[in-house]
Parts: C-alpha cells; structure tokens; sequence
C-alpha cells in the first residue's frame, strides 16, 4: 500500500519505534539500578532523624577494637529480604510483624563495609537450628525463645590474661571461644511501656553498647543485693531475671558489660575472685545484718570484704528513710563519712520541676579541685542532655572537711542549701582504698525505669559516666537517639508545589517545545 510508502508514515514508524525502545531502556535500566541499589545500600537517607545514617561517635569507639583478637558477627533470625520494612510514627513495640529491623540490619550491614572485623549472617532457626545451637550451646537453646525479630551478636576472641595477652594451649596456640549477646528488636527501641507506643530509635547507642561489652577481656559481675525488701524481687531461680523497678538499671549494667546476679549473703558468698564488680542496694526496706546483731551471718563483714578487693564497689540507692537501716548506715559512714538528712528534699524556687516540689533539677559540681568533678565533666565536654532528676530524695551531707567523699551532685540554693552545716549533695562518689568507689544517691527514683530511660533527662548518662573510668572508657558516651517520625519525605508544602509543577508542568513543556522545534524544521526541509 501507497501509505506505507509515505514519508509521514515513515517518519511516525521511526517516532514509534524510537519512543518504544527509550521506555524499554528506561524500563530495564531502573530494574538493574533498583536490583544494585538494593544490593550494594544505594540511596540517600531523607528521614527527618537519618534514621539510617550511623552516628559517627560508633566508629570513635569501634575503632578502638584490636582487630586482631576479635571477630564479631551479627546474626538476623530471617533472610535479608525480610528486612526492609520500615519505621514510621505510631507503631506498637507489642506488633509482631518485622517493622523497625530495617535500621537496625542496615547499621550492621555499614559497620561491616567499614570493618574487617564486623561481619552480618542470617539464621533460619527454625529450619536450620544447628547453626543456632553451635553458637549459643543445645542447653541454652532448649531453654530460650527465638523469634525472626531478633538479632544474636557474637564475638569470637582469644581467652587473654589480665594484660591482654593470648592464653595458649597445649599446642602453644591462642585458645579461642565465643562470647555473644541475644537481643530483641524492641530493644532497639524506646516506648511507652503503658501504650507500648514507639517514641525513639536508639540502635546506634544499643548495637555500640552490645559490641563494646562483648570485647571486654574481663567481665565483672553486677550483685544486686536481696533479701531486705528490695524492689528487684527475690533470688529464687524464677525471680533471678526479674528487676522489677531497677530493671531500667540492670539493663544499663548488662549495656556495659557487667554479668547480672541477685545474691542473699544470709546464704550466699561473692565469687573470691571478683576484681571491679558491684554491689547494688536498691531501695532496702529492712535492714542488713552486722556480727554485733546477730550470732550467724554478718552481711556486714561481706560487703567490707568485697570493697577491700581490687577495683570493687558499691552503689546505694536509698528509698523512703527508715531508722531501721542502721547496719547500713553505719556501713556507709564508715567508707564515706557521710550521713543522710531525715527531711526530704523540697525545692518551691527554679530547681523544681514538680508542683509539690519533691523532684529537683540537680546542681552539678563545678570545682575542678573536686574528684567527683571527672563524672560531671564528661557530661559536659560530651554535650550530653545536661538535667538530672532526683524525686523524693534525701540530702546526703558531706562534712566540709571530708577527705573521703566528694558531690558529684550537689542540693540546688533554692532547695535551702545554706540552711545545713555540712554540704549536703545529691549524688556522691567516695574513692574506697581497694581502688572502687561508692555511690550514694538517697532516691531510688533517680535510677527507676521512667528515669532512665528518658532521653530527656541525664540520669542514665550521670551513671553511665560514674562506671566510665572502671570500664577502660569503653562505655558509649552520647550516642544520641532518633525520634520516630513518619518516613515521608520530610518536605515543607512550598517545596511539595515546586517539585509537582516541576515534574507535571516543566519536564512536559520541555519535549512539547522539542517536539514543536522538530515539527517546524520538518516542514521547512
């Protein structure tokens, strides 16, 4: 036919056939792009938080990991491509879907494109439990309950000597064994434990926290002490997990690599060898026992010998003050010299942040002459979230003349500071001659759940910056967290209208006009 023989039909053939092959090429171009690019991570992190971009203080503390003696990997209980389901405003940390793995696995995957070292695997352990159980052990295994939301963290290191050299073998080789830490997606998180709604991203401190501790060459124990009415519950085998109000607490210590234990010294002993642990009273209701007090067990005479050991302390948190803790109040005077108020602290003036005037805003220590002063100076020189709470707390009074005890915290001057003969503090650090300290903080509400997890609040970071130095300064300092937000593209509604006409307006006037220009210069040819 005539028609296909036209100069008109031969053009419009040659346009259809062109405009065919340049989608077809855009088509299978953005398919390879997209398959790369979500092979290799490329794409820019538009969230409102950089929900996916790794803070740069991790890498101030992974790069500190001798790679030589350490090989770490973080193992995800599902397949990689599970784990893209996103963060967004509103979820419930009770939702079993994989929601919120996807910071945490694309953090992981970053710290293993940046070190050799750091390395991520996946674990089917429901097909593949072999794989789990030569990790973690067959006892463990039976006894623990996985699901595909969460995350295994293992070390495999030398056993080394107090020096951090390697413990040889027979064979004159480096004796290797795994150390490892099982986590749960909803510890990445900070939520409403009322409404379980997720507030904050908190896996870049969490992920840090969790290598950190793992490459500790010791590992000291934590001895929460029970049997006098603690909020922690008991030490039967059924409560030894459970921390009740100081779960806040046991959480922090298990971050910085201390092993948790309850102990009853009425029947129990501290391990002989223990070197920079802690004992923890939090809140005791009755009183310890003291060898002028009784004919059999004297708590009293353990805990002096567990603060004569190297590097070995203590921290106490008083609750509501009784005159029935005078074992221990003679206990803490003896190492501190210092004595606790009757009166609660009540603060009407600019240090108050309750209407009844019973939870204060701290006055940190700012004479460098000060020893309890290093504490505060970390919070300062890391610009870290500078109020501390103390709700219905007592003064602790420091003699003026004390060479022992030093005020981290001190009793702000619109709390009637003045009105006392000797300094009375908040929180307060005395170096014990074994090289540990003790911590006296008269409020246990200053270390509960609500307190320290608060990202609002210094709490958590004040204690944090107490273990700092016994820890080698391998505690994660300021890592900050990330609040959830919906994860639209985080743009003004000016900007929205710019890129809409952009996109419908100007990219369609463009080829209208080539086209125009290619039509008239047809025609005139």
């Amino acid at each position: 036919m005539k028609i296909f023989k036209t100069k008109k039909f031969k053009y419009g053939f040659l346009s259809v056939v062109m405009s065919v092959a340049v989608i077809a090429v855009i088509v299978i171009v953005n398919t390879i792009f997209q398959n790369l690019a979500f092979k290799f991570g490329w794409y820019v992190d538009m969230t409102h938080e950089k929900m996916y971009r790794a803070s740069d203080k991790i890498f101030e503390y992974v790069d500190k990991i001798d790679k030589d003696k350490n090989d770490i990997t973080v193992y995800f209980f599902t397949d990689k491509d599970n784990l893209e389901n996103t963060v967004y405003s509103g979820n419930s940390i009770s939702d079993t879907s994989l929601w919120g793995m996807k910071p945490i696995h694309e953090l992981a995957v970053k710290l293993e494109e940046r070190y050799d070292f750091i390395s991520v695997d996946y674990i089917d352990y429901t097909s593949n439990p072999d794989k789990l159980k030569a990790i973690i052990g067959e006892e463990k295994y039976k006894n623990s309950t996985f699901t595909d939301r969460h995350i295994l963290v293992v070390n495999e290191t030398y056993q080394q000597n107090a020096d951090g050299t390697p413990i040889l073998g027979s064979d004159g080789k480096p004796i290797k064994y795994i150390k490892y830490k099982t986590f749960s997606r909803n510890s990445f998180y900070l939520f409403d434990h009322a409404t379980g709604t997720v507030n904050a991203y908190r896996g870049d401190y969490y992920m840090t926290a969790a290598i950190m501790s793992l490459v500790r060459i010791d590992q000291p124990t934590v001895y929460f002490l029970v049997g006098h009415g603690e909020a922690v519950g008991g030490s039967s085998a059924s409560e030894q997990f459970g921390f009740g109000n100081a779960t806040a607490l046991s959480y922090l210590f298990d971050e910085c690599g201390y092993t948790l234990k309850k102990i009853d010294l009425k029947y129990d002993d501290f391990d002989a060898s223990d070197k920079n642990s802690i004992v923890v009273l939090y809140g005791p209701q009755r009183d310890i026992t003291s060898a002028q007090t009784v004919q059999t067990v004297s708590e009293t005479d353990k805990l002096d010998a567990f603060l004569k050991r190297d590097g070995n302390s203590i921290m106490v948190f008083l609750d509501n003050k009784s005159s029935g803790l005078a074992n221990l109040m003679s206990l803490v005077k003896k190492y501190s010299g210092a004595t606790v108020s009757d009166a609660k602290a009540l603060d009407s003036g600019a240090s108050s942040v309750s209407v009844d005037g019973y939870s204060i805003v701290g006055r940190y220590q700012d004479n460098k002459k000060e020893s309890a002063f290093a504490i505060i100076d970390r919070l300062v020189s890391e610009k870290m979230a500078y109020k501390a709470v103390f709700a219905d707390s007592y003064p602790i009074l420091v003699p003026k003349d004390s060479n022992k005890t030093s005020a981290a915290v001190l009793l702000p001057d619109s709390a009637g500071a003045s009105s006392y003969d000797a300094i009375p503090a908040l929180l307060t650090e005395t170096k014990l001659s074994g090289g540990g300290s003790m911590i006296l903080c008269a409020s246990t509400e200053f270390a509960n759940n609500q307190m320290l997890e608060s990202d609002v609040y210094s709490n958590k970071n004040l204690l944090m910056s107490t273990l700092y130095d016994s820890n080698d300064g391998n505690i994660p300092l300021n890592i900050k967290v990330k609040n959830v937000r919906d994860e639209g593209l985080d743009r003004t509604e000016q900007e929205a209208r710019l890129w809409t006409l952009l996109i419908t307006v100007l990219i369609p006037s463009v080829f209208a006009v080539a086209g125009i220009i290619v039509y008239v210069r047809r025609r005139h040819s």
